[in-house]
């Protein structure tokens, strides 16, 4: 039977499968169409340079093999396939991943390998549901970060393209099990990692990302270095070498011990080394003449292990929450609590109609008690009805964009701040 005589057939016998492959077709009938129950569709080795719009009629189709064609372009009407699950196109002349695809939202196979496609287009997040995508040997030159937003995605091949990198994304993707990236201009390392699974590609980009932080900081001889949540259990030698160092966040990570090599650091004014694996702090912090702020909430720390100052500033604070929560006021005092980082339960006080985060301490030896904020959270915008706000003497750069939602301001001090103009 001709391609004709089958589709004929199918339609009579309300057939779920039809296999057109092998059958020299250059075009397909737009008889295709009539097909309403079908679920597979096979249209492999033949040689097609498109398909007709009718394809968009087959509403239960859930799965379409079409490789080894000559297809260049598909129809927007692919598009309303909803149900298509699998999608092959392997061995074709497609320079790019046709637009419709990225409306076959329930797609959970993709296979483009062997084109010409020479990127990943945003739109790739679209697509959901997506489980195994592969896109090798093509002409890909990078991979687009919005990759990662496929959260069920467990296999990503992508050997055979000319990729210098991978983007740090790659790292999120919790589901991944299969990453297959040889035959490309990458680190070896980086191959090597992918052999041996998910969790030592993540080590690679992690340690990498490190590194070229450090490296970042000491080129542009930076002032701040983040380095918190990703996963630290000693702090990098490299970070000692920073002179002009003056706030290090480490929050976050898993590190038991700060090496004596800290006072290095001689113009380090901030350290935040809050949750974390700390059970004592070394003296040598509390001996760091220009270290302003120590952070280490959120270690289990012994009594003896916290150095006093922090001790006691730690009480502070929680007094002071705590007598503002039951007695409801509407002004809350965290001025001169050494404070790097607002409380979350800040954030909560909705009734606050002022809020007090500056310094008030002149003397050299209380300079140890000032704030030190280097931002303020998003989450601001919450304090509904506050009307007053005192930043004053802190290291902030900048301010959050949600501060303008705080309708009821009436005034904002900012002095003494570290604004660049």
């Amino acid at each position: 039977m001709n391609a004709l005589q089958k589709i004929a057939h199918a339609k009579a016998e309300k057939a779920s499968i039809l296999d057109l492959s092998e059958m020299a077709l250059t075009e397909l009938p737009k008889s295709i169409g009539d097909l309403i129950h079908l679920k597979q569709l096979n249209l492999s080795k033949n040689n097609l340079q498109r398909l007709p719009s009718e394809i968009g009629k087959l509403k239960n189709l859930e799965r379409l093999n079409a490789w080894s064609n000559s297809l260049q372009e598909l129809p927007r009407e692919l598009g309303s396939l909803k149900n298509l699950k699998q999608l092959d196109l392997e061995d074709n002349h497609l320079i790019e991943i046709p637009r419709a695809v990225f409306e076959l939202t329930a797609l959970r196979i993709l296979d483009v390998e062997h084109n010409t496609i020479l990127e990943i287009p945003d739109e790739i997040q679209k697509l959901s549901a997506l489980q195994q995508l592969d896109i090798s040997r093509n002409k890909l030159q990078k991979v687009n970060a919005r990759i990662g937003k496929l959260t069920y995605l467990s296999v990503l091949n992508l050997k055979g393209n000319l990729l210098r990198e991978l983007p740090r994304a790659l790292c999120d993707m919790r589901r991944l099990r299969q990453l297959s990236i040889e035959g490309n201009f990458l680190e070896e390392a980086l191959v090597e990692a992918s052999f041996e699974g998910q969790k030592a590609v993540q080590r690679y980009f992690r340690e990498k990302y490190i590194l070229d932080k450090i490296q970042e900081a000491k080129e542009k001889e930076l002032i701040k270095l983040d380095l918190s949540n990703l996963q630290i259990t000693d702090i990098p030698n490299e970070v000692f070498k920073l002179k002009s160092l003056k706030i290090l966040g480490l929050d976050g990570n898993n590190i038991w011990d700060v090496p004596s090599q800290i006072n290095q650091l001689k113009a380090l004014e901030v350290i935040d080394l809050s949750n974390n694996q700390l059970v004592e702090i070394p003296e040598v912090l509390n001996q760091m003449k220009h270290l302003k702020v120590i952070e280490t909430m959120g270690n289990p720390l012994t009594g003896s292990g916290i150095l006093p100052k922090v001790k006691m500033l730690r009480e502070e604070i929680k007094n002071r929450l705590q007598e503002v929560r039951q007695n409801h006021s509407e002004v809350l005092d965290l001025s001169d609590c050494g404070l790097s980082v607002i409380p979350a339960q800040v954030m909560q006080m909705t009734f606050l109609k002022k809020l007090i985060l500056g310094r008030k301490y002149k003397k050299d030896d209380d300079f140890r008690h000032r704030n030190y904020l280097t931002a303020l959270p998003v989450t601001i915008s919450k304090l509904s009805n506050l009307q007053h706000l005192d930043v004053t003497g802190n290291a902030l750069t900048n301010l959050p964009e949600s501060i303008g939602e705080l309708k009821q301001l009436q005034s904002i001090n900012l002095s003494q701040n570290q604004f660049r103009r």
